[in-house]
């Protein structure tokens, strides 16, 4: 839900709550009309719940585009190629079927301004754009001496996006040490 609020925030659209939780923002598009079960369409923020029963808010994510007879490909963060789908930690886009919509927020765009939102890449590309002014946190940098030492990592770029076979390098090469 962060993600998604961090990408409505950078193209100037409101949500009907800012929030860090998926049913805050359902409950509040409920209340300001905005929430919809049904035709979900690029822009809207669908709403997951993996056990399929409709439920549970577990994830959420932007509509890029609707597969017809299928469900929706959506842009996500904190999900993962393969292992958690609602914290893995990674920004990906993800073909979920219907059986685990919910629903979803209808965001507040004018049809004309639709044109101009942001596509997956574009929203991948200012999320690193972003990260790139970000720099260590200062309570952490003992840690990442030790890691420099231990030939974990080689240091560059660390507020940069890992893929999850860099993950499993540094992970392998911890074990090692």
């Amino acid at each position: 839900m962060v993600f998604v609020q961090w990408c409505f925030d950078q193209a100037h659209v409101p949500l009907p709550a800012r929030t860090a939780s998926c049913g805050t923002l359902m409950n509040a598009a409920k209340q300001f009309g905005t929430w919809v079960t049904r035709d979900f369409q690029p822009c809207d923020v669908v709403i997951y719940d993996f056990s399929g029963k409709k439920r549970t808010t577990e994830h959420c994510g932007i509509v890029e585009q609707v597969i017809p007879g299928y469900g929706v490909q959506a842009i996500e963060g904190n999900t993962s190629e393969a292992g958690s789908q609602s914290n893995g930690g990674m920004v990906c886009r993800k073909n979920r079927p219907s059986k685990y919509i919910i629903g979803a927020v209808r965001s507040q765009l004018e049809q004309e301004e639709k044109e101009d939102i942001m596509t997956g890449k574009e929203i991948y590309d200012a999320l690193q754009d972003y990260l790139k002014t970000q720099s260590v946190p200062k309570d952490t940098q003992k840690e990442v001496d030790e890691a420099l030492e231990l030939d974990i990592t080689d240091g560059k770029n660390l507020m940069q996006l890992p893929n999850r076979y860099q993950i499993l390098l540094m992970i392998k090469r911890a074990m090692e040490k």
